[in-house]
C-alpha cells in the first residue's frame, strides 16, 4: 500500500502492479482491491494488474488476459469471463 501511495504522488495516468496482495491477509488484500477499485472509478487511473488472485481481479478488470506458461490463453471484455470463472474455481 506504501508503494502505491507513494506512486500516486506523481499523478500516474497508468500504473503497472504485480501481484499486489502477494503475501497479504484476505482482510488486508481486499483492502488493496477496494483502493485500486476506486482509484480507476474517482481518479479516472487505468491499472495493468498481473495477480494469481484471479476472483479478485475479476472483480475490477474492464479487459483480461489469461496467461498459461507464459502464453497468451484466452482474453477479452471481463463480462465474457463467465465460463471462465467457473473453469477456475472447480475445486477452489
Amino acid at each position: 500500500m506504501v508503494e502505491i501511495s507513494r506512486t500516486l504522488m506523481v499523478e500516474p495516468k497508468v500504473m503497472l502492479i504485480d501481484e499486489p496482495t502477494a503475501g497479504l491477509s484476505k482482510m488486508l488484500a481486499e483492502e488493496v482491491y477496494e483502493m485500486l477499485t476506486m482509484l480507476t472509478t474517482q481518479e479516472n487511473l487505468s491499472i495493468l494488474i498481473v495477480d494469481q488472485e484471479i476472483r479478485q481481479a475479476l472483480k475490477i478488470a474492464d479487459y483480461v488476459y489469461v496467461l498459461e506458461l507464459g502464453r497468451n490463453k484466452f482474453e477479452g471484455p471481463s463480462s465474457e469471463f463467465t465460463d471462465l470463472k467457473q473453469a477456475f474455481w472447480v475445486g477452489a
